[in-house]
């Protein structure tokens, strides 16, 4: 599989980094893929909080993992604009209620259960895009100031929401 394509797929065609061959045939794996690492530094935190919360934080972190995977991944400036844009119609169809993307559907009983707000969804997405589009290293502050409301300040106001 090509990185374009790599890129592109849907979380469920894509080869695990584990795996020698194979596809994941498992809707669930899909989050699986994103808080199974134990290297990563929320996953353990993560586990102390009940079932129900956690499964809500995984399908969270995996939304922010496959989008800042975009940003950091070797395709084109036009590619991943493409593909952010492919993001915001997943958002929109999570909302309208017809998920259909690994991701999306594990977010699904959250946005419901803790009241999550598609805004927060969209402003993560925002600040990938000024990753691709701007030099964030000596910005404005008033720049500095949105570009932290889209990368962190969202997550943290979703996480909030499921915590």
């Amino acid at each position: 599989m090509s990185t374009v394509e790599r890129l592109y797929a849907p979380i469920l065609e894509r080869p695990s980094p584990d795996a020698s061959t194979g596809v994941s045939d498992n809707k669930d794996d899909a989050i699986a893929l994103h808080h199974g690492a134990a290297g990563s530094s929320v996953f353990w935190p993560m586990q102390l909080l009940p079932a129900r919360r956690r499964e809500a934080m995984y399908a969270l972190y995996a939304f922010c993992r496959e989008v800042d995977d975009i940003a950091v991944g070797e395709a084109s400036r036009s590619l991943k604009q493409a593909l952010l844009l492919n993001w915001r119609s997943e958002i929109a169809h999570l909302y309208a209620g017809r998920p259909r993307h690994a991701v999306p559907l594990g977010l699904n009983k959250a946005i419901h259960l803790y009241g999550l707000r598609c805004d927060d969804f969209l402003a993560i997405i925002d600040g990938i895009e000024v990753d691709l589009r701007t030099d964030i290293r000596a910005p404005r502050l008033a720049e500095l100031d949105r570009y932290c409301e889209c990368v962190a300040v969202a997550v943290g106001r979703l996480s909030a929401r499921i915590c």
